[in-house]
């Protein structure tokens, strides 16, 4: 799925409420995929390796773009993420 696809930018909904037919035209949120934090992609990348999420969706959140204003934290350690263990989720 390419953002500047033509056929990705708006979509045609119908529905029937109350006997009616009811057509809307939905349109794309973004023009760009969205970004999120470095500490957010660490996060979710934590948890790919750790296998809390199903391997199919590894090459998603692989693929996510983070914010070009992100600055690195270096107290940041993934063993925050430690509670998931002990909840065993």
């Amino acid at each position: 799925m390419s953002y500047s696809s033509k056929e990705y930018r708006s979509i045609k909904a119908t529905a029937t409420m109350a006997g009616r037919k009811v057509i809307a035209n939905l349109f794309a949120a973004y023009n760009e995929p969205p970004k999120i934090s470095t500490k957010n992609k660490r996060g979710l990348l934590y948890l790919c390796g750790s296998n809390y999420i199903p391997i199919q969706h590894h090459h998603f959140y692989k693929g996510l773009t983070t914010t070009a204003e992100d600055v690195e934290d270096p107290e940041y350690n993934l063993f925050k993420f430690e509670w998931l263990r002990k909840c065993n989720i």
